[in-house]
């Protein structure tokens, strides 16, 4: 991830992004690949705050895919709804929301 071409926070997105989705967990996310990426990136002048930003708006994107607890329980204990009827709603507003908002902060920092 550390040798993806262009913006370096844009490497720093996609792997945070990865192992939260596989994780089902924003914080198991940040707390498996920051001690590994974090340094690096450091090294090679990122901002420190430009990066945490990063991290945070990316770690809350790919964890609520169908897999994590929070969305089975909303979805089958609170909403009553199986996976099939109510994650399209619930991937919009958790997924695909916060991608393009991770899209916009890059894409701003890169020009900032």
């Amino acid at each position: 991830m550390t040798q993806i071409p262009g913006s370096p926070l844009i490497g720093a997105a996609i792997a945070i992004s990865v192992i939260a989705g596989m994780t089902g967990s924003a914080s198991g996310g940040q707390a498996i690949v920051l001690p590994l990426i974090a340094p690096h990136y450091i090294d090679q002048g990122v901002d420190p705050e430009e990066l945490h930003r990063i991290v945070a708006i990316s770690s809350g994107a790919l964890d609520s895919l169908p897999h994590n607890g929070y969305v089975v329980t909303t979805i089958r204990a609170i909403c009553h709804e199986t996976h099939q009827r109510a994650y399209w709603a619930v991937g919009a507003l958790t997924v695909v929301v916060p991608l393009l908002g991770l899209s916009l902060a890059v894409a701003l920092f890169s020009v900032f």
